[in-house]
């Protein structure tokens, strides 16, 4: 009992914001779902965001973080006649930030700081920019609010960065995350248990759709819970969450925090092998493999954490090698046993890079915007299925250069963070969110992020973590006292 109410005593704040949460998002979407003209449906979101600013205003930047890690699973759409303005999550970083600008103008701190990765932001912002030359004018209002999100994406790096400034607060954040993990979790098993009858929850402002009335018997069946049909990026969100909880597990010891996040990694291996994804599953197992090789000494792994590893994986494998008899395994299966591979590259990947690749060479060294190929060049694929052309294609080869110097420039960070030898428990949350970072970078190959805005800011929040942490290992303004209790 004691452990239970140490629990809710440090989670209640989280167990508030995501009440209120979920009543602001029921109550503003069945306003913003009305069939209203589009003068009240301007005024009625302005009347949103100056109560929203009104209430932020008296929360302290940590708690505004980490509502805004709450809703990332849950963006409700904002439409305006026929045109798509945004979502909630976009909107909401915008209206944290006037808040944390005024209130750094008023006590006369710098708004960023860390001017070497401030400068290779910068740098970002100019190419998108340049690369607008090239946005045909039909393009352009997606281009728009594309650019509108990858800004989003900066502005929730420096708030994470310039208010995180303790390990508690850290533990808080990636609390904050495995909440928003488990929330989505339940919307994928919901989905799974229910396809035909997934629509109602679209009531939280969630893009949560009923599947084709063929997935009544679970039967080649892939959910993308409120991701729509994009049963990778979703997959992806599961598969870095479930890196995060494999390794925090083993820090908690015996807590009732510890039961609900191994209830949690439950839940999040169910939704991920629903999405029938294979490249998040490859990239997780072989991320965990690798990080715990190379980082046993930091991780203490126990031979107990290792049998666990070796029995689950057999359990596991086992019954997915059995399941051509499951039916909503049977797709996962078949997607694995029969891909068919030109190098190291699925043949399905190589017939989209070959339609993608000539139209990144029209533009190759500024890009043709930040739009998807679809809307510039009408084709078929509306994006190229790998991170690394979808930049290509945005911001050409110099931006993607930047963006993979910025990647570098985080990792380096958090390896220089490891290689100090600081506090143990600060090596440890870094290299578990260095995991996470692998995770991403090796899943892109094959899937672009870019193509949903709340997955875009959740990925730069794990990099503003790692970034947080060598900032509170350098500058010794972080607590003493453990987060992990032996």
């Amino acid at each position: 009992m004691k452990n239970l109410n140490d629990f809710i005593l440090n989670f209640r704040g989280i167990f508030l914001l995501l009440f209120v949460m979920f009543i602001s998002y029921t109550v503003a979407n069945i306003f913003l779902s009305m069939e209203l003209n589009d003068f009240l449906k301007k005024f009625l979101i302005i009347v949103i965001c100056i109560l929203f600013l009104k209430v932020a205003a008296s929360t302290s930047m940590e708690n505004l973080v980490i509502l805004l890690i709450l809703m990332l699973p849950f963006p409700i759409f904002i439409n305006i006649g026929s045109k798509d303005v945004g979502t909630t999550n976009t909107l909401a970083i915008y209206l944290v930030f006037i808040i944390y600008v005024v209130r750094k103008i008023i006590r006369k701190e710098p708004i960023f700081s860390d001017r070497p990765l401030f400068y290779m932001v910068l740098f970002l912002i100019v190419a998108y920019v340049v690369s607008f030359a090239n946005t045909p004018w039909f393009a352009r209002e997606s281009a728009l609010r594309r650019f509108s999100v990858f800004i989003s994406c900066i502005i929730i790096f420096y708030l994470v960065i310039n208010n995180v400034k303790t390990k508690k607060t850290i533990v808080r954040i990636i609390d904050a995350m495995s909440v928003a993990s488990f929330l989505e979790a339940i919307v994928v098993i919901y989905q799974l248990l229910f396809p035909t009858k997934s629509s109602f929850l679209q009531i939280f402002g969630t893009k949560v759709i009923d599947l084709d009335q063929r997935y009544s018997a679970l039967e080649n069946l892939r959910i993308a819970g409120t991701f729509g049909f994009d049963y990778e990026i979703v997959s992806e969100f599961f598969a870095i969450n479930i890196l995060i909880h494999f390794f925090i597990i083993q820090k908690l010891k015996k807590s009732f925090k510890r039961k609900l996040y191994i209830m949690n990694l439950a839940f999040l291996v169910v939704a991920m092998i629903s999405t029938g994804t294979r490249g998040g599953i490859i990239a997780l197992f072989a991320v965990i493999m690798l990080v715990s090789f190379f980082a046993k000494k930091n991780l203490k792994i126990t031979k107990n954490f290792i049998l666990i590893f070796t029995l689950g994986t057999l359990f596991f494998g086992t019954i997915f090698f059995f399941s051509e008899n499951i039916p909503y395994l049977k797709n996962l299966y078949e997607r694995f046993t029969k891909t068919e591979f030109q190098g190291i590259v699925p043949d399905t990947r190589i017939v989209v890079w070959k339609v993608v690749l000539p139209i990144i060479m029209e533009n190759p060294w500024i890009g043709h915007g930040p739009q998807a190929i679809g809307d510039a060049k009408l084709v078929r694929y509306a994006n190229p299925h790998s991170m690394y052309l979808y930049y290509l294609f945005n911001i050409g080869i110099i931006g993607t250069v930047g963006v993979l110097c910025f990647f570098g420039a985080v990792f380096w960070r958090g390896y220089a963070t490891i290689k100090r030898h600081c506090d143990n428990e600060i090596v440890f949350l870094t290299i578990v969110l260095i995991g996470a970072f692998m995770v991403f970078v090796v899943d892109e190959y094959k899937i672009s992020y870019q193509r949903h805005s709340n997955m875009q800011q959740f990925v730069w929040i794990i990099f503003a973590l790692i970034v947080s942490l060598s900032r509170v290992a350098g500058s010794g303004n972080g607590d003493d006292s453990k987060i992990f209790k032996s």
